[in-house]
Order: C-alpha cells, then sequence, then structure tokens
C-alpha cells in the first residue's frame, strides 16, 4: 500500500503498538483475530497515504536553480534525485522531457508512476472518470518515450 519500506516500518510499529494496546476491544464474534489486525493495519497504511498527500498539496517548494522543472514537479518526484550519478544523463533527459509537458501530464505521470496512486485515485483527485485518466497517462508516456527517443 505505502510503496516505501521506511514509511511501511514505521507504520507496522504504530500498529503493533496499537494492537498491543487495544486489544482488549477484539470481540471474537466479530471476526478472527488476524482480520481485525490486517484491518487496523491496512486503515493506518491509508491514513499515512491521506497524510502524505495532504502534506504535499500543502507545502510550499523552492525552484531548482539547476534544474529545468517546476517545483511541483519537484515536490512530487523525490525518487528523481536519489538515481545514481552514473545514470545523471538519463535523468536529466527525463526532466527535460518531464519539464517540457503540460504540467497536468507531468503530475498525473508521477503521481502514478512514482507515488503508486492507482487509476482511481487519480480519477477521484482530478474529478473526471477513469477512462480519462487512462487516455492521459497513454498519452503522457508517448510523449515521454518520443522525448527521450530524440
Amino acid at each position: 500500500i505505502l510503496k516505501r519500506q521506511d514509511l511501511a516500518e514505521e507504520v507496522l510499529q504504530d500498529v503493533y503498538f496499537l494492537i498491543w494496546n487495544k486489544a482488549n476491544l477484539y470481540d471474537p464474534s466479530k471476526g478472527r483475530p488476524l482480520s481485525w489486525m490486517c484491518t487496523i493495519a491496512r486503515n493506518r497504511a491509508f491514513d499515512a497515504l491521506r497524510t502524505m498527500d495532504e502534506r504535499m498539496q500543502k507545502q510550499e517548494f523552492n525552484e531548482d536553480e539547476d534544474s529545468p522543472l517546476s517545483p511541483t514537479l519537484l515536490a512530487l518526484s523525490p525518487s528523481l534525485s536519489a538515481i545514481s550519478d552514473q545514470n545523471r544523463v538519463e535523468k536529466l533527459a527525463l526532466e527535460e522531457c518531464l519539464g517540457e509537458a503540460n504540467e497536468q501530464s507531468r503530475e498525473c505521470v508521477l503521481l502514478a508512476y512514482v507515488h503508486g496512486f492507482s487509476r482511481d485515485e487519480l480519477a477521484n483527485r482530478y474529478s473526471v472518470p477513469v477512462n480519462t485518466i487512462k487516455t492521459w497517462l497513454r498519452r503522457a508516456l508517448i510523449d515521454l518515450k518520443n522525448c527521450l527517443e530524440r
């Protein structure tokens, strides 16, 4: 659900603590213990995702002088900065191509492929049908591919 090991470990620790402290609330007539614990873990993971998304929306970013990317792109793509130096050329090409894309396409691609948002989540975020999201992603990926092949 979280797609980040560090965050998943933090949530799991929180879940263990919560289960330990709230074990008296478990009701065997409502289901099996493992189901109860999995539900708690799932809900905590989704809570963590919502918290991350809210922080991302509220945070203000400064333009990176060395990058042609907008602050929004830099904020949405922290993993791009983690790419090793040996891939610097590919990173710069990707940044340039993403920088050429319109803001909506760029954000949609990064949310889907970097942050793991589902098509349904993107459809809710942009208030459009899921098929529209599929089309946006397909077109954006075709544009990225064409740009990278230049």
